[in-house]
């Protein structure tokens, strides 16, 4: 079971590094974790690790300027509380250097078009050794036929929620969730399913559960890997819509229940904020 961190945060850790810097992704990658990650791409078409498209929340006097609208070089530039920018061709050369056997690249509705899969392509493509070593997720069948034509190697996985789930917060990621009924359609897309519970909240009141022995029952089937996220993760993400979080993250004690019997479900692997943890839970089982 790998542990994955999520987007090189550990708030475990108050004086850890900024999250998605390459100090952080380094001294997670050297004590066996994984990394989840995500791109940005620049003015000049460069692609640089990093979640949000403007840094509001680390350098306030940068603000609201759009990544987007700058250059690599400008994005490099730029001092972060504690780290550095890095390009998604640094970071797979990290992961290779590295012995971790998984990682995830979380490539965003926005850059699934042809003129972006390109230059993420020619990426990967100056480490195609890293290929075995990472999943890209959250994409739509037509974004996996494209790169599994460029790349037949390559490891893919949809992002797959509950259909409540679908319904409330499809429009805000761009239309990349799958049920798993839509993702047993294109099996011989992809190899991996990435779980997504959001929270357990149901239409009209109702509670729900997508982490269940049903469903890694009939992913398993299908012969899919199954990565799953933890509770906690959507409290750590900048809200889609207002301030969405999950239950079972409202407090540790709960976390570390619901994370006790996500683990009796053996996925293959989990993304989480709190790896440590994760680490300690596994060698009990």
């Amino acid at each position: 079971m790998q542990i994955l961190t999520h987007r090189g945060l550990e708030p475990e850790n108050v004086s850890f590094f900024t999250e998605s810097t390459i100090e952080a992704f380094s001294d997670q990658l050297a004590r066996g974790f994984g990394i989840e990650f995500d791109i940005i791409i620049s003015k000049d078409d460069k692609l640089i690790t990093f979640h949000d498209d403007n840094l509001k929340r680390f350098v306030p006097q940068v603000g609201q300027k759009r990544l987007s609208e700058m250059t690599s070089k400008e994005i490099r530039d730029i001092n972060l509380p504690k780290g550095h920018f890095c390009d998604l061709e640094e970071l797979l050369a990290l992961i290779l250097r590295s012995t971790s056997p998984l990682n995830a690249l979380h490539l965003k509705s926005k850059f699934q078009n042809e003129k972006h899969l390109n230059i993420l392509i020619s990426s990967l493509e100056t480490q195609p050794q890293t290929l075995s070593r990472l999943v890209i997720f959250d994409l739509i069948p037509e974004t996996a036929i494209y790169l599994k034509q460029r790349l037949p190697t390559i490891c893919l996985a949809p992002s797959v929620a509950h259909k409540y789930d679908i319904f409330r917060y499809n429009a805000a990621v761009g239309g990349t969730l799958m049920s798993v009924d839509d993702v047993l359609q294109f099996d011989q897309l992809f190899n991996w399913v990435w779980l997504d519970e959001w929270d357990r909240s149901d239409i009209d009141g109702g509670t729900k559960e997508l982490y269940t022995f049903n469903t890694i029952e009939r992913l398993r089937d299908k012969q899919l890997k199954i990565a799953i996220v933890s509770p906690e993760l959507h409290g750590s993400s900048p809200g889609l819509l207002k301030n969405e979080s999950h239950q079972d993250a409202r407090d540790f004690a709960k976390l570390r229940k619901r994370i006790d019997n996500i683990l009796l479900l053996k996925p293959d692997a989990i993304c989480t904020d709190y790896p440590n943890l994760l680490k300690q839970l596994i060698t009990k089982i």
